[in-house]
């Protein structure tokens, strides 16, 4: 069985930093210094955003197995994000570019009673 975890998320500002202490425990020593950091940084995005975005609790699943990471977080939203437009002067948004740039693969799946959205990275 791979390595995992699960988090309740509240829906808060202390969510992102729990999440990025619970994926530093998962990935252990093993990888790179450069993976360990884009790992945290894109778990915390997408935590991140479920807190702003969304109302009420959440969830982040991850598991690490075969050199692949895939985080997940679920939250009541039904609006599943998008990636905004290079060069946009919107506020907000750019989290998703720096997923879509950094992550080896991720999406999101419309659920009953929600969404998910996730990343995977590969070592």
């Amino acid at each position: 069985m791979a390595p995992s975890i699960e988090l309740i998320l509240e829906g808060n500002s202390h969510d992102a930093r729990r999440a990025r202490r619970a994926v530093l425990e998962l990935l252990g020593d093993g990888p790179t210094v450069v993976f360990v950091s884009d790992a945290v940084l894109l778990t915390s995005e997408l935590v991140t955003n479920a807190a702003l975005h969304t109302k009420g609790p959440g969830a982040l699943r991850a598991s690490f197995a075969n050199g692949v990471l895939r985080v997940e977080v679920s939250d009541g939203s039904p609006h599943v994000p998008t990636v905004t437009a290079r060069g946009s002067t919107s506020v907000g948004g750019h989290g998703l570019r720096l997923i879509d740039a950094v992550a080896y693969r991720w999406g999101a799946n419309p659920e009953p009673g929600g969404k998910t959205v996730w990343f995977e990275l590969v070592v």
